[in-house]
C-alpha cells in the first residue's frame, strides 16, 4: 500500500500537507489538493483509517453479532443496521453465530481487538454481564437476558405479551389443546423465559389446563422447517392430542403445516397454527399462516440511533425500547369457525 509519505516524495510536499489534503484539513492552495488527490488517485491510495483510529479514538466501525444470518427476521434487522450506520460514515463487520454462545463471545472478543466502536447482538441469548466488563458500547437487539450496564441499550418486542397473544388468538377461535413449538439450540428456554411464561399465561387467561405434553422442544440441529416438521409427526405418531399450535418462529410454522398436510389434517380446520415475524414464508405458503409481525426496520432504525449516541456519548432516550406488534391473521386460524 502507498502511504502519504510515498504520496509527499511523488508530489513534492511535505507528509503532513498530505495529510491535511486527504483529511479536509489545514491551509493549502487549490494546485496543491489537485496535485494531492490525483496522485493518490493514481497510486491508488487507501486511507487507513485503523492508524486514523488510533489519533482519534474513533475507527468508524462497528460489529454486528446475530444467531443466524439465514433467518429472514434477523438478516432483516442487520442488513437495516448496516445501511443506516454507513450513512453515517461507519464500515459494519458482520458475524454469525450459528447459535453457538462460545462464538458470540468470542466475535465480542475479536471486535473489540479491531479498535470497533460499538457493537450490535441480533437475536439470541447470554449472560447478563456480557457488556458489563467493557466500556465499549454494545446495542442489544431482540437478545434474551441483554445486559442493563451504563454502556447498553436494548431493544425488542415483549415477547411474553407477543406470545400469549399468539395463545389468545389460538383459544378465541375455539382451541383448547394448544402446542408450544420451539428450537432451542442455545438452551435458553427455561421456566421464567418470556416466551414460556406468556404461554401459560394465555392458557390460563382462558381457563385452560397446562400440560407438559404440549410443550414440544427441539434441539435446532437441523433447518428449522425440517425439525419443525419432524416435532409435529412424532407428537401425532405419539398420540398427542392438540388442535393448535404457537411456533417460536415462521419456519417453524411451516413445518408444523406440512406434518399435518401430512398426516392428512387440513391446517386452519383441523389444527389451528400461528407463526412468528410475518416473513415470506408465512405470506406465500399454502394455506397462508397466521402469525405475528415485528417491525425491523423500526428495531434497526432505533438501534442505529442508540449506537450513534453512545459512541458520541450521548445518553440515549432509553435504556430498554419496546417496539410494538401486531398479530396478523391468515387461512390457517381464519379457516377454523368460531366454536
Amino acid at each position: 500500500m502507498i502511504s502519504i509519505y510515498d504520496l509527499a516524495k511523488l508530489t513534492g510536499v511535505s507528509a503532513t500537507t498530505v495529510s491535511n489534503v486527504l483529511n479536509g484539513r489545514g491551509r493549502f492552495s487549490e494546485k496543491t489538493r489537485k496535485l494531492v488527490l490525483d496522485a493518490a488517485a493514481e497510486h491508488g491510495y487507501v486511507t487507513n483509517l485503523a492508524a486514523r483510529g488510533l489519533h482519534s479514538g474513533i475507527s468508524h466501525t462497528v460489529g454486528i453479532i446475530t444467531t443466524d444470518v439465514s433467518n429472514e427476521y434477523f438478516s432483516s434487522i442487520v442488513l437495516e443496521i448496516e445501511r443506516l450506520m454507513r450513512l453515517s460514515g461507519y464500515t459494519s463487520f458482520i458475524c454469525n453465530t450459528l447459535y453457538d454462545s462460545r462464538q458470540l463471545e468470542e466475535y465480542i472478543r475479536e471486535l473489540r481487538r479491531h479498535n470497533c466502536d460499538g457493537i450490535f447482538i441480533v437475536g439470541g441469548s447470554g449472560p447478563k454481564d456480557i457488556a458489563s466488563n467493557s466500556t465499549l458500547p454494545h446495542v442489544f437487539i431482540d437478545f434474551t437476558s441483554s445486559s442493563t450496564s451504563e454502556n447498553s441499550v436494548s431493544i425488542g418486542t415483549d415477547l411474553e405479551k407477543a406470545t400469549h397473544d399468539q395463545v389468545d388468538t389460538l383459544a378465541r377461535h375455539g382451541c383448547n389443546r394448544i402446542m408450544l413449538l420451539l428450537l432451542d439450540a442455545l438452551r435458553a428456554f427455561r421456566p421464567e423465559h418470556p416466551i414460556y411464561e406468556g404461554y401459560r399465561a394465555g392458557l390460563e387467561a382462558h381457563g385452560l389446563e397446562f400440560d407438559p405434553d404440549l410443550e414440544i422442544i427441539g434441539p435446532h440441529l437441523k433447518k428449522s422447517r425440517v425439525e419443525s416438521r419432524e416435532l409435529v409427526l412424532g407428537a401425532l405418531d405419539r398420540g398427542i392430542e392438540f388442535d393448535g399450535i404457537v411456533a417460536t418462529g415462521d419456519r417453524q410454522a411451516l413445518g408444523a403445516v406440512e406434518a399435518l398436510q401430512e398426516r392428512g389434517l387440513i391446517p386452519g380446520k383441523d389444527v389451528l397454527v400461528i407463526g412468528l415475524d410475518n416473513s415470506v414464508y408465512s405470506q406465500l405458503s399454502a394455506p397462508r399462516i397466521s402469525t405475528v409481525e415485528r417491525d425491523t426496520d423500526e428495531m434497526a432504525r432505533l438501534g442505529a440511533v442508540a449506537m450513534l449516541d453512545l459512541v458520541a456519548g450521548r445518553e440515549p432516550d432509553s435504556r430498554r425500547i419496546v417496539v410494538p406488534y401486531r398479530v396478523i391473521e391468515r387461512e390457517t386460524t381464519l379457516g377454523k369457525a368460531d366454536r
